[in-house]
């Protein structure tokens, strides 16, 4: 297979980065089979440990072990119950749905006493007897290295810095906001919740099969009051490699960088030259000419669909809304 060599640019780049072979992404669930032909009856509160009294059509009782579940803080909030919801299901998005909005959204009614949060759910066999310095190992990995994990920068004008992480794992899942360097105000508040809508939908956008780079909302801050948004994401194929996304932006120049089994390419924006970029339409119509050529570039090299699929969604996104 004839592959293109990764591209960076400054400005509009002169042709694309290629593929390596398509990789669709995958999550994992947690199921116990239980014996066919059986009913389950639960009565009361069932613990940590508890046994499911579950009988066979002949009325013999049958016993299935739930697994332990550990929780960082006992709390019922709307994240937490987003979490369990999320972790009992993780259907789509890495067990991810919706939890990126959320995490934003609280800065709207937020005070400064409710913006370092932080949660995690881990989860042993029934049989387990996890130590307290496993539970923190454990908990300490879902935090910051998870085979799935997201992290999203946020710099204020102000000089304060908002970090997001979501981190997930088949055996646990984690997700921690800090505000360091400074006090939030009104105003950066109602800026970040105005993101929630656009950082979900580039987490969704990654967790989607095949992934895209939907990037274009987060580079539609409000400048007077963030001065930079940065996302890190590193997302486990179903075959158990990291594809890896890096985006920055400000006012300065914007970025986007990704690596794994998909592909590899490089993509900058520089916006220090504000009489070289011309007005919309022009814009528009030097972006059209572009796709076009990589998608001629494309139909020659015999490059992978996915990874140019990709570069367009990056080179749009990064020129577009100057």
């Amino acid at each position: 297979m004839v592959t293109f060599p990764t591209v960076g640019s400054t400005g509009l780049p002169a042709s694309p980065s290629s593929s390596k072979s398509v990789v669709s992404f995958a999550t994992t669930s947690v199921s116990a089979t239980a014996p066919q032909s059986v009913t389950s009856v639960t009565l009361g509160q069932t613990g940590m440990t508890a046994i499911d009294q579950m009988y066979s059509p002949s009325g013999s009782l049958l016993s299935v072990s739930k697994p332990i579940q550990i929780w960082e803080r006992a709390s019922n909030d709307a994240l937490t119950t987003l979490m369990a919801t999320n972790f009992a299901s993780r259907s789509s998005s890495f067990g991810f749905k919706d939890l990126g909005a959320a995490l934003l959204e609280r800065f709207k009614n937020g005070t400064e006493d409710s913006d370092n949060f932080s949660q995690s759910i881990i989860q042993f066999a029934p049989d387990a007897e996890p130590s307290e310095i496993l539970e923190t190992i454990t908990r300490s990995q879902l935090h910051t290295r998870a085979e799935n994990q997201v992290s999203l920068k946020i710099q204020t004008v102000g000089g304060a810095q908002v970090e997001l992480t979501l981190g997930s794992q088949e055996n646990g899942m984690a997700l921690q906001v800090q505000v360091t360097g400074g006090t939030l105000t009104e105003a950066d508040r109602n800026a970040l919740a105005k993101l929630s809508g656009a950082f979900q939908d580039a987490i969704d956008g990654l967790a989607s099969d095949p992934p895209r780079l939907n990037l274009t909302g987060l580079m539609q801050f409000d400048s007077t009051v963030l001065s930079s948004v940065s996302l890190h994401t590193s997302l486990t194929t179903d075959k158990g490699e990291n594809q890896i996304l890096d985006f920055n932006a400000d006012s300065k120049q914007r970025s986007v960088s990704t690596s794994g089994p998909i592909g590899s390419m490089k993509v900058n924006v520089d916006l220090t030259n504000p009489t070289i970029i011309g007005n919309a339409k022009q814009q528009a119509k030097a972006v059209d000419n572009y796709l076009k050529q990589f998608d001629a570039a494309q139909k020659r090299g015999h490059g992978g669909a996915t990874l140019m699929a990709m570069f367009k969604d990056a080179f749009v996104g990064l020129n577009s809304n100057y």
